[in-house]
Parts: structure tokens; C-alpha cells; sequence
């Protein structure tokens, strides 16, 4: 009966471990793809966004999401992959309040994705 006990509070400690390790990565990998954004949304702002920012931000993109897959569904990924393919469309055509309307698009994914996902009440039942 104790050890039947024990392996259950252990295997609970280390549920509980892995959910908030893994809500501390998924926050800090948005929240550094987040500067990223953020800065494509100022150059964009300036109208001195080129297609070498944009693909900054999508090579940083891919280095995240093969970790992010393990934790996030495809279908959420896949979303702000297709966002920045847009982004990367307007502005090689110099169309940067287009461009700005998307990026406000991929800033809120950034935001919502993680939020979505996070190790609260409402998201477990």
C-alpha cells in the first residue's frame, strides 16, 4: 500500500515537473521569436523592411517550431508559418501597411499560442 502510494505521488511530482518545464520553454521560445517579430514590425513601420529581415524571421521560426512540435499541435504551428510566407510576399512588393496588418496577426498568435497552452485551471478541464 506505501509503495503503491509513493509511486503515485512521485509519478505525480514528475507530471507536474514536466508541465511547468514545459510551459517555461514554450513561453521563452515565443517570448524570443516575439523580439524578432517585433522588430520586423518596426522596420516595417518605417517602411525599411527588406526580404533579408523577413527571412531572418523565418529561419528563426523553423529553429523553433521542430522543438515547439513536441509540445504544440501542427495546426497551430502551421498558422504562423503561413502568416510570415504572406509577410515575406508583401514586403518583397514594398506593400508595408499590408505587411503591418499580417505582422499584427503574427504578433497576436504569439501571444494567444502560448496562452492557450499554459499550465492553468481553465486550460486543464
Amino acid at each position: 500500500m506505501i509503495k503503491s502510494i509513493l509511486s503515485i505521488m512521485i509519478s505525480l511530482a514528475l507530471i507536474f515537473a514536466g508541465a511547468v518545464y514545459e510551459n517555461k520553454f514554450v513561453n521563452k521560445q515565443f517570448s524570443e521569436f516575439n523580439c524578432v517579430i517585433n522588430s520586423l514590425y518596426e522596420k516595417t513601420a518605417t517602411n525599411s523592411a527588406n526580404k533579408e529581415d523577413v527571412l531572418a524571421a523565418v529561419i528563426s521560426w523553423r529553429d523553433k517550431k521542430h522543438v515547439l512540435h513536441i509540445f504544440i499541435p501542427h495546426t497551430n504551428i502551421n498558422e504562423i508559418e503561413l502568416w510570415l510566407s504572406e509577410t515575406l510576399t508583401l514586403i518583397e512588393k514594398e506593400k508595408y501597411d499590408d505587411a503591418k496588418s499580417k505582422l499584427d496577426v503574427l504578433r497576436e498568435l504569439i501571444y494567444q499560442i502560448p496562452q492557450n497552452f499554459s499550465f492553468d485551471i481553465s486550460n486543464i478541464l
